[in-house]
């Protein structure tokens, strides 16, 4: 038996009333992956007493499961995104409303053991991003890493689905039936690295002079993430690599605002 899916919400600040939320996937393997992911992402947008303003979607040891279950849940996290997007304060001026637009509302956690449907998930989320109008459409997710010893810079590389059917010798025959991405991928890249000391590290999202912004602030984010409570609460709160993965999500939103 396995679990599907893990969701929580994260906590608040006390001077804040922006709250993040948590979600885990385990597999898209089903039976049903995407019900239980409008259920959760449903509640978080329907949190009393604050706005969302972001979501991390955990999919680390995911290898995967069912092609068109990874396409339905990115079709509804793609819409809580968007969602997100449009509780964020209405801005007056054109510089404002840009910085809210191209706020990342998403940050997507993997790691070298990310394969196949959850690879798919990330790749539907980054091309729904460009799509739609521009009030309409979320910044593009943020693909954080971190899990492994170094950190993963690629996820494992698997653009097919493939189907198991028994021999009679006990072994397996696995028979690959669709296929999302070229015969030579070789994974997605990550743009942020969340090593042993839990900063996150940018490596090639944006240009020099806003990677360098982002990095001398890292820490002092992560040291405001832990002490206000906008990181996870109950039993993930001793988890890095979700602390490190809300840090750089918030760490991106600042950043929209100070380079728009």
């Amino acid at each position: 038996k396995f679990q599907s899916l893990k969701a929580t919400k994260l906590g608040s600040s006390s001077t804040s009333t922006d709250l993040l939320g948590y979600l885990r996937i385990r597999t898209f393997n089903g039976p049903d992956v995407v019900g239980p992911v409008k259920v959760a992402t449903r509640s978080f947008l329907s949190q009393p007493g604050g706005n969302m303003h972001g979501l991390v979607v955990d999919l680390r040891g995911n290898l995967g499961g069912r092609l068109r279950e990874a396409r339905a849940v990115a079709t509804e996290l793609s819409q809580t995104a968007r969602q997100i997007c449009r509780e964020i304060p209405s801005a007056n001026s054109s510089d404002a409303l840009r910085s809210v637009v191209s706020r990342p509302t998403i940050a997507l956690l993997v790691g070298a053991r990310t394969a196949s449907a959850s690879e798919l998930l990330a790749a539907e989320l980054c091309s729904a991003s460009s799509v739609g109008a521009q009030v309409e459409a979320a910044a593009r997710p943020l693909l954080v890493s971190c899990g492994e010893d170094p950190p993963s810079f690629r996820t494992f590389g698997k653009s097919e689905e493939q189907e198991a059917f028994s021999l009679s010798d006990g072994g397996a025959l696995l028979l690959t039936t669709s296929r999302w991405g070229p015969l030579n991928f070789r994974g997605l890249l990550a743009e942020v690295l969340c090593g042993a000391d839990g900063l996150p590290r940018w490596v090639g999202r944006w240009e020099t002079d806003r990677a360098e912004w982002l990095a001398a602030r890292a820490a002092d984010i992560v040291a405001s993430v832990t002490a206000t409570g906008d990181n996870v609460v109950g039993e993930l709160s001793g988890d890095p690599c979700v602390r490190c993965a809300a840090a750089a999500l918030k760490a991106e939103q600042l950043a929209a605002v100070a380079f728009n």
